[in-house]
């Protein structure tokens, strides 16, 4: 009987205290209208597959009736050894710890549809 409540005391302290998953390690990236000098910080989660743009700007400076046009975008915070992909229809725009920024284009484009996808670099 002590070892069920031991084990099951050693169990419960080790769920408390686990590391955090990678479901709770964020990247900062902001996306920026140049035309507009509008911009959006968002925390998006490494590693857990392809994330809706959309989603992440809603109610932001960016988010005009349903439409988020952005000329570029850049890590900005905990993006040591993190990649990140921006998929805007069949085009992708790679950012990582090297290359922080990327130019999308010099006219706004809306990314209402776009994924973005971070992930740590292999």
């Amino acid at each position: 009987m002590q070892s069920i409540l031991a084990l099951t005391v050693a169990f419960l302290a080790s769920t408390i205290f686990a590391a955090p998953t990678s479901r709770d390690v964020t990247t900062t990236v902001q996306f920026t209208n140049d035309q507009s000098g509008r911009n959006a910080d968002v925390n998006i989660p490494i590693n857990v597959g392809a994330v809706g743009v959309k989603g992440l700007l809603d109610n932001t400076a960016l988010d005009v009736n349903d439409t988020y046009f952005v000329t570029s975008f850049f890590l900005q915070a905990n993006f040591q050894g993190v990649e990140c992909e921006l998929t805007i229809g069949s085009s992708v725009i790679t950012v990582d710890d090297q290359k922080t920024f990327a130019q999308i284009a010099s006219q706004p484009v809306d990314l209402a549809s776009a994924v973005i996808y971070c992930h740590p670099l292999t």
